[in-house]
């Protein structure tokens, strides 16, 4: 038995046809999951669209965008009034009539403010869309 290597037939790596070139579409993949890809994802689309407002407009509940992004800057004012402006336009756009009283009821639920009769409460966005489904007509 030979033991001996013979390197004649070992085979090149880097021979012509296994070789990438930069003619290659490898970059492609790259440029589209790393730029491209994160603008399909509606969470990163909101908070885009909530940094762009936030950069232009006065944020306050007419004017925020009506996204989670746009429910936590409103709630940080803890400003039960911007709360009512904000859940009125959420509402409205979820398709639900609210009548005010209503309304200020669910913010005092999840502004964040206080007063003599109400305690500070601050929500989820989530929690403030089901208060909304659950007291629509």
């Amino acid at each position: 038995m030979n033991n001996s290597l013979n390197i004649s037939n070992i085979s090149n790596p880097l021979n012509e046809e296994y070789y990438l070139s930069c003619d290659s579409n490898h970059w492609l993949f790259i440029f589209f999951s790393g730029y491209i890809l994160p603008f399909f994802n509606k969470r990163f689309r909101d908070y885009i669209h909530h940094l762009l407002n936030k950069k232009f407009r006065k944020l306050d509940g007419l004017k925020n965008t009506l996204n989670e992004y746009g429910f936590l800057e409103i709630q940080a004012f803890k400003n039960n009034e911007e709360m009512i402006k904000f859940i009125s336009r959420l509402s409205k756009k979820m398709g639900y009539d609210l009548d005010d009283k209503i309304i200020e009821e669910i913010s005092w639920l999840v502004s964040g403010d206080s007063d003599n009769e109400h305690i500070s409460i601050e929500q989820s966005f989530t929690k403030l869309k089901e208060l909304i489904m659950k007291h629509s007509p």
